[in-house]
């Protein structure tokens, strides 16, 4: 293989174990027997298992920070606060479809408090959020939204219920028989989500 597929099977192979184990469960001579290249392609390409872990979030991270970027910006109408809460929404749910394996990381990192991601977690999805409360004020000093309403525990209250939403796939796939997978309720829960939103907090 050539120098970046190594990489990139690194990479790919983390990914798939971090979160079947999390981080203390996997060792850097199991990535690299699952990416089929030698021990210590790991050292050559990463510096070693945490920079690979860091290496397995940061473009994620800083993908989700740019989409973030590009659709919460200051809203002028209600209108404009619903289409642009549903294309984030989208986003939201559409990466754990898509990024099965990085989301799952991100699930098991914050449970324990992980410090090797934490720069990462302050460059990248904390400004996500970010971004969300400033686009809620936003909407609040338009007199779009309620402006009595504390704009960092609304985006707490929607970002929350999302990403919930999306760790409780397994679950609810097996007792509820829903998923995600499925394009028609997948749209309905993110129409719910914005609706229930918009209703609770629109003037």
């Amino acid at each position: 293989m050539s120098d970046e597929t190594t990489k990139e099977a690194l990479i790919e192979a983390a990914k798939k174990l971090f979160a079947q184990h999390g981080y203390d469960g996997v060792s850097v001579k199991e990535i690299a027997a699952e990416a089929g290249a030698n021990i210590s392609a790991i050292s050559y390409h990463f510096s070693g298992k945490e920079a690979l872990y860091q290496a397995c979030l940061e473009d994620f991270g800083k993908a989700r920070l740019a989409v973030a970027e590009r659709i919460l910006v200051a809203p002028a109408t209600l209108d404009e606060v619903r289409f642009k809460l549903q294309l984030f929404a989208e986003e939201i749910v559409g990466c754990h479809l898509e990024e099965t394996d990085v989301c799952q990381m991100l699930h098991n990192a914050c449970e324990m408090d992980n410090p090797v991601i934490e720069v990462i977690f302050q460059q990248t999805f904390i400004k996500v959020f970010e971004r969300l409360v400033e686009f809620i004020a936003s909407a609040q000093k338009k007199k779009i939204i309620q402006p009595d309403l504390d704009a960092f525990l609304s985006a707490s209250m929607f970002f929350g219920g999302l990403i919930h939403f999306c760790n409780s796939e397994r679950k609810r796939e097996k007792f509820f028989n829903r998923s995600i997978k499925n394009k028609n309720f997948r749209e309905s829960a993110i129409s719910h989500m914005v609706r229930i939103f918009i209703n609770g907090t629109k003037i």
